[in-house]
């Protein structure tokens, strides 16, 4: 059997935890990356929406193509995924967002997002 890394346990323990149903604390979950933040008991709403309201100022474009490149590392591997981003990487940066987020960057002001519906 080949040596299993710290990676490969913790997503063991993922797994199993879920499956089983066990409990455990907030400090363990961030710590296997079932969570990405604890916030304390009742801020969890509004703690949520500030998360919501941050990734929404985002252009949709580089939204789309970012998931798009997630669900390809999920569903058919690391390889698969960075293959697939020159073309992703191509189609975003023909849009108008992509220009608008340089013009913005380089003017050092907020983003006017443009939104082109446009399969990335």
């Amino acid at each position: 059997m080949a040596d299993s890394t710290p990676s490969d346990t913790i997503r063991t323990e993922k797994t199993d935890r879920l499956m089983l149903r066990d409990e455990f604390d907030p400090g363990r979950a961030l710590q296997i990356g079932l969570v990405q933040e604890v916030v304390p008991a009742g801020r969890q709403i509004e703690r949520a929406l500030e998360i919501a309201r941050r990734i929404a100022r985002n252009a949709l474009i580089g939204l789309r193509a970012m998931k798009e490149a997630a669900l390809k590392y999920i569903q058919a591997g690391e390889a698969t995924a960075v293959a697939a981003i020159p073309s992703i990487h191509a189609a975003v940066m023909e849009t108008g967002d992509a220009k608008e987020g340089i013009r913005s960057f380089i003017e050092r002001r907020e983003s006017a997002s443009i939104y082109e519906l446009r399969s990335v």
